[in-house]
């Protein structure tokens, strides 16, 4: 089994430093980042697949009137890191999944000796499951990214956006070494083509490994699906979601958040 993903951006990005409730600091810039994700498995039993994963990135600042010149990183730079991967998934569907569970664990080392300008490992965990209960679907997360070494800023792991905590609407805004969240979701069938889903998140993001509640973020929202095609479940998302950071997100996407 082979999966693939190659990303291309060039955008207007902002960076508040590592998570703080006090910390308001804002600097924007320009960024363009480019690379790719390789992960070939192997079928060992029953859902169950060992591999191994490549991730190539190159990160760099355009904007030359106001670059990050103090954060670790600034530079930009290679990110090329390898590792080993054990991926369980027992979903009816990729896209749109109904029932299953899906398991992705791997540990990625970045240095010199894969030609990378940084030097750190991450360590990834991703739990999913769903449950058909009718017509509605419950769907459930829980991740874990954490990251030992030298980072540099734009690596660092992220708990705000369209596919983590979506009432933290920035995905820098809430960022550090380490982050872990649970999310669930209920989805269901509205009418013709169309979808409605109400969802539930909490997450943290630390500088080393804490489980504790203090400090953590809660998140909450709804949602509208439209279904592009009738006989394939790919849909065009719409999430409104607030925070209790007095924070909020609205996000248009395709396919579902997890």
């Amino acid at each position: 089994q082979l999966k693939t993903r190659i990303d291309w951006l060039r955008l207007n990005d902002s960076y508040w430093g590592a998570w703080s409730r006090n910390n308001e600091s804002r600097m924007d810039y320009r960024s363009e980042r480019y690379g790719g994700e390789l992960s070939l498995f192997r079928s060992i039993k029953n859902k169950f697949y060992v591999g191994i994963s490549g991730s190539f990135k190159n990160y760099s600042i355009k904007d030359e009137e106001n670059p990050p010149q103090m954060l670790y990183g600034a530079g930009g730079g290679n990110l090329t890191g390898f590792g080993p991967t054990l991926l369980f998934d027992s979903r009816d569907h990729v896209l749109a999944p109904r029932s299953g569970s899906y398991l992705n664990v791997s540990w990625l080392i970045f240095n010199d000796e894969f030609l990378s300008d940084y030097s750190y490992k991450n360590y990834l965990l991703d739990f999913r499951h769903f449950i058909n209960i009718g017509q509605p679907v419950i769907a459930f997360q829980a991740l874990w990214e954490h990251n030992d070494g030298d980072v540099p800023f734009f690596a660092l792991p992220q708990l705000g956006g369209k596919e983590r905590l979506r009432g933290i609407g920035h995905s820098n805004r809430v960022i550090d070494k380490e982050v872990w969240l649970i999310k669930s979701e209920l989805r269901t069938h509205i009418w013709w083509r169309i979808g409605g889903v109400v969802f539930a998140e909490a997450g943290k993001a630390s500088q080393h490994t804490d489980f504790s509640l203090n400090d953590v973020i809660y998140s909450g929202g709804l949602g509208l699906r439209f279904r592009l095609l009738p006989d394939e479940p790919l849909n065009i998302r719409l999430d409104a979601a607030l925070s209790t950071e007095g924070q909020h997100g609205i996000f248009i996407s395709l396919r579902e958040a997890f």
